[in-house]
């Protein structure tokens, strides 16, 4: 992501916020629902989409008044501060690779730690198509991976009112069965080490 991104987004920065919004399925006010859902938008997590949308919708969305205090109070403080912090996550990507492909990590996950995947249907950053079994078991030789897909959800459904509770429950659950193997494993090996009397 170019610092002339992050120009173009604080420009438009109302949009963003809607835009996203809208991705995120918060629940907009009806009118601006519909100009936005006019919009008819391919996925923002894919390359250039993002600059087409906050170019297309500016005409039509940069006017509309928005009643709603909470978009309102979020453009009002990413105003002071700009969007460049918030966007410097994506600028280290390719940094982070570096890093990582110096380290020489193990491709595998470690085969110990229990590890969840929540995947949704219709995420086009990561379709649940591409994380194939074949790549499941490369990284997960000793099948310690559990994978879970929201049917019906997008990229932001860890955010989504309509999967969000779900998500946490799911995490949860899972998190609980995940303790009550440890635990009890934990318990085989405390009663393995004490010390005899």
């Amino acid at each position: 992501m170019s610092r002339e991104s992050t120009e173009e987004i604080d420009k438009y920065l109302k949009v963003f916020i809607l835009i996203f919004w809208f991705e995120m399925e918060w629940g907009l006010e009806d009118s601006v629902h519909e100009k936005i859902a006019k919009l008819e938008m391919e996925s923002l997590c894919l390359e250039g989409n993002l600059q087409k949308y906050l170019i297309k919708a500016a005409p039509e969305v940069e006017s509309i008044e928005i009643s709603d205090p909470m978009i309102n109070h979020l453009i009002a403080q990413l105003k002071k501060g700009g969007m460049e912090g918030p966007l410097n996550w994506y600028r280290t990507r390719s940094l982070d690779y570096a890093d990582e492909q110096a380290a020489d990590l193990p491709v595998e996950f470690p085969s110990d730690i229990p590890c969840l995947f929540i995947g949704a249907s219709k995420d086009p950053a990561l379709p649940p198509a591409m994380f194939t079994q074949e790549m499941k078991e490369r990284l997960f030789p000793k099948h310690n991976l559990t994978t879970i897909i929201f049917e019906d959800a997008n990229h932001f459904l860890l955010n989504a009112p309509a999967h969000r509770d779900k998500v946490t429950k799911t995490i949860g659950d899972w998190i609980d069965e995940q303790d009550l193997n440890f635990s009890s494993k934990s318990a085989d090996l405390l009663l393995l080490s004490r010390p005899k009397i």
